[in-house]
């Protein structure tokens, strides 16, 4: 998202952090290290633009430093990240005015563009004044808001062919991400959206109608990440009246009441749906999935990731036959020696069946956080036996670890003669991204 040499960086000048290399709060970006090394390291990166296009406007930043980094940018696109919440603003409105007309009429420059604040009110017009401009060439939006003056209540479910904002139409636009009232009040042309994020933080609903044309509009939608109860239960249609997603390939789910989880499973048609991400689940959401779906609804489902989620057995039993070509498991909370699931491949067969009803056959790769004080790697290489043989071997063990614990490079050992590797917990989301999402926090 936010390029700059070969880390992504986060910030403009001195004290401010990185997140991907956790480096101190105090230290400065990759740019300023590396000009600040030698004089031909300086020069080598004062004639490179690439190092000098991400830079971070706060309640604190100096425009001397927007204008620098602008002046070294060149001709090259932008990545701003716009941090200004109201509990700490100590920018006026002449400052703030100051630090947009450096950065305005330069919107054709724009490729990505983050905005958080607490609350859009009549003195500072944040987001209207930023998100007004031409921005032909943006790809990447993200908008947190969580208080507004005033609205109005009629746009919140206007027709979503007619965008809130960047009226005059924002073509390369692939990854939004609407949080808060930007959701009803913030919403771009969705058009050619791959990657979209609604995080309903705000506790205030949408219509049905209104959710399925914004989850409908881009015909080329591959991820779709919803958190919170975006619409109230009540207006979830039958199951005849389903949402058509072709695209879709990656869904991630987080609710607050338990219809959500059961509301989305059953109103969404993805047939290509290849991954699932549910977090945050109660033991009885997902019931009513089990009493009416078709087990062929999700045969694509290859990838299941729970979080903050710890099935019973009965509630696995069910997994198991809803989802049955999964290939790769990830739990991103319970370790190896806490999950229910690990005793259920050991035993072998389906809770409750005897025979040949193993669960997942199709299962290759087993992922799990790692704790480097417990005694799990015997654990892992009992399964990698129990599943060998069943004449279902895994191919792979992967194990989290937090970013403190992360070694440059990875780790790879061998469990039972299966390869097993370290990697960064928390991940990236969709599964096969490249990228680091800054803003990504409410799904860890």
């Amino acid at each position: 998202m936010f390029e700059s040499g070969k880390n992504v960086v986060d910030d403009l000048c001195p004290g401010f952090n990185n997140v991907l290399d956790a480096r101190s709060y105090h230290e400065p970006p990759f740019e300023v290290l590396v000009s600040h090394t030698c004089s031909y390291f300086r020069q080598v990166a004062l004639a490179t633009p690439r190092l000098w296009t991400a830079f971070y406007i706060h309640e604190n930043c100096a425009d001397e430093f927007i204008v620098l980094y602008i002046e070294r940018s060149g001709m090259c696109l932008l990545d701003i990240r716009v941090d200004l919440t109201v509990h700490k603003l100590q920018m006026d409105e002449r400052r703030l005015n100051a630090t947009l007309q450096v950065i305005l009429p330069l919107s054709y420059r724009w490729r990505s563009l983050s905005i958080t604040y607490d609350c859009e009110n009549a003195r500072y017009p944040l987001i209207s004044k930023l998100c007004n401009q031409p921005a032909q060439a943006l790809q990447h939006l993200s908008i947190t808001v969580d208080d507004v003056d005033s609205a109005d209540s009629s746009i919140v479910n206007r027709d979503i062919t007619f965008p809130h904002i960047f009226k005059e139409g924002t073509p390369t636009l692939e990854f939004v991400r609407l949080r808060g009232l930007a959701i009803h009040l913030f919403r771009p042309q969705l058009g050619n959206v791959v990657t979209l994020h609604l995080d309903q933080t705000t506790f205030i609903p949408v219509l049905y109608s209104t959710f399925r044309d914004i989850v409908t509009c881009s015909p080329v939608l591959t991820n779709l990440s919803i958190y919170g109860d975006i619409i109230g239960a009540a207006q979830w249609p039958a199951d005849t009246n389903l949402i058509y997603l072709p695209a879709l390939r990656s869904l991630r789910i987080c609710g607050v009441a338990g219809e959500m989880y059961t509301g989305i499973l059953l109103g969404i048609h993805a047939p290509g749906l290849d991954s699932l991400t549910l977090k945050d689940l109660h033991a009885h959401d997902l019931d009513l999935l089990w009493e009416v779906m078709d087990v062929s609804r999700y045969t694509s489902l290859k990838s299941l990731i729970f979080c903050d989620f710890e099935p019973t057995v009965s509630t696995y039993a069910h997994i198991f036959k809803a989802f049955q070509e999964i290939i790769t498991f990830t739990s991103l909370h319970s370790s190896a020696g806490e999950s229910i699931l690990v005793d259920l491949l050991l035993e072998g067969v389906l809770p409750g069946e005897a025979g040949s009803h193993v669960p997942w056959p199709k299962l290759q790769i087993l992922s799990f956080p790692f704790d480097a004080y417990s005694d799990e790697e015997d654990l892992f290489g009992d399964i990698v036996e129990v599943r060998r043989g069943c004449g279902y071997p895994l191919s792979k063990i992967v194990l989290g670890q937090t970013l403190e614990e992360m070694v440059p490079g990875g780790i790879r050992i061998q469990v039972r003669n299966i390869q097993a590797e370290f990697c960064w917990r928390t991940g990236v989301w969709p599964v096969n991204g490249t990228q680091f999402d800054h803003d990504d926090g409410l799904f860890p």
